[in-house]
């Protein structure tokens, strides 16, 4: 059964109690995601495989065959020591395994640029929101702040596993 016929008998259930029960639902919704994972995890893959950046302007990229025995060496032994190498194509550095041609600029992959976010903040109820929602801000300290929450960053994404929450003192 397809991801597609799945969602599609899951969407009937729901609409037709005759038709399954609730444990039917989720058994189906639970193969669905399932499949999903799978699919995102190939997707994923395949993206890492072909990870693309957009050229700089102040790049000034230098061929194979116009690179010094020193700046070759030195993709050489990048690539012998495991750094990912990026050749440029259309503008765009796409990671891949290097065939050296003498008419392409190569180069270096760089280190993912890391940082850090704190946040501070506090609950806010109100009417519209009865139970609560964290009101947060990137700004120093406000007056009523009870709360920080920091995580880190990779290239301006946030690092999911590395979120902390305290509460201030």
């Amino acid at each position: 059964m397809t991801s597609k016929d799945l969602a599609f008998a899951a969407i009937r259930r729901v609409h037709k109690d005759s038709m399954g029960t609730l444990q039917d639902v989720l058994d189906d919704l639970n193969e669905l995601c399932g499949l999903c994972d799978d699919l995102i995890y190939a997707v994923e893959s395949d993206i890492k495989f072909q990870e693309t950046e957009q050229m700089t302007n102040q790049e000034k990229p230098t061929t194979w065959a116009d690179m010094t025995p020193e700046e070759k060496g030195a993709l050489l032994l990048a690539r012998h020591n495991g750094k990912g190498i990026q050749v440029l194509d259309f503008g765009k550095w796409n990671t891949v395994i290097p065939s050296w041609s003498d008419g392409l600029a190569y180069r270096v992959k760089p280190e993912p640029k890391r940082g850090a976010v704190t946040l501070n903040g506090r609950m806010y109820i109100s009417k519209t929101y009865p139970d609560g929602v964290f009101d947060a801000d990137r700004n120093p300290l406000r007056a009523g702040d009870t709360h920080r929450i920091t995580f880190d960053t990779i290239n301006g994404d946030p690092d999911c596993d590395t979120i902390r929450m305290g509460k201030l003192t």
